[in-house]
This record gives structure tokens, C-alpha cells and sequence, in this order.
């Protein structure tokens, strides 16, 4: 009977003590430099490039190009699942980020690299950084 009472007597100490939440605060303001600005539209645009990437990787490299030959070559050889499909995949974009090294590089150099050094606008890094793509 003790024993039932210190339990009760714990647990009613532990149950009476005040929860402390944290509290969440959601506000939309106008930023105090330009700089928090540029930092916040930096941010948004990564992650719409993230979330686009495999549009990008199918639309704007030989990724797709790739699996349909090496899924012509499997059926070439008359097998119809080796090698897996994961492999495939796999193969196709270690061999599109080979083929495509250049391309980057150069949109990296002429757009990206000017931007960050503060040589060009936006809209003319753009304009460069999208060129290698087209040619």
C-alpha cells in the first residue's frame, strides 16, 4: 500500500508541473538590408532547381538518349532483364555527367563565376550561363 501511494504521489508531481511549448512565430516582413533579400530569392531558387532536377536531367542531357540505346543493346543481346534496369540508370548517369563536364564548366565560368564576382547582372549571367546549353 506504500509502495502504491509513492507511485501515485510521483507521478501526480510529475503530472502537476507546467509544460512548457515553445511557441512558433510565422510573420512576413520586409527586410531590413537587400542583402536578406538576395539571400531569401537565393535560397528559393535552389530548391526550384532542385525540385526540377530530373526535368532538367531528362530535357537538357543525353540521360535519356543513353537509356534508349542501352536498352536497345540489351534487346540486341536477347536478354530481358540483364543487365537490371537499376544498372542501366545507373550507367547513364555516370556517363551523362561525363559527356555534360563541359557544358557546365563552361556555363560556370562565362555566367556563374562573373555573377558571383560581381562583374554582371543576373540577367546577363543568365543569359550566358543558359548559352552552352543551347549550342
Amino acid at each position: 500500500m506504500l509502495t502504491l501511494l509513492f507511485i501515485s504521489g510521483f507521478f501526480s508531481v510529475i503530472f502537476a508541473a507546467e509544460a512548457t511549448i515553445p511557441t512558433v512565430n510565422l510573420s512576413l516582413s520586409a527586410p531590413d538590408t537587400p542583402n536578406q533579400l538576395v539571400t531569401t530569392l537565393n535560397i528559393v531558387i535552389v530548391l526550384t532547381i532542385l525540385a526540377l532536377a530530373p526535368s532538367i536531367i531528362f530535357v537538357m542531357t543525353s540521360f535519356l538518349r543513353l537509356i534508349v540505346v542501352f536498352s536497345f543493346l540489351r534487346q540486341a543481346m536477347g536478354t530481358q532483364s540483364m543487365p537490371p534496369n537499376t544498372i542501366l540508370v545507373t550507367l547513364a548517369l555516370i556517363l551523362t555527367f561525363f559527356i555534360m563536364e563541359p557544358v557546365a564548366t563552361k556555363s560556370y565560368n562565362e555566367g556563374i563565376k562573373p555573377y558571383l564576382a560581381e562583374q554582371i547582372g543576373y540577367e546577363e549571367a543568365f543569359a550566358r550561363g543558359v548559352k552552352p546549353f543551347k549550342d
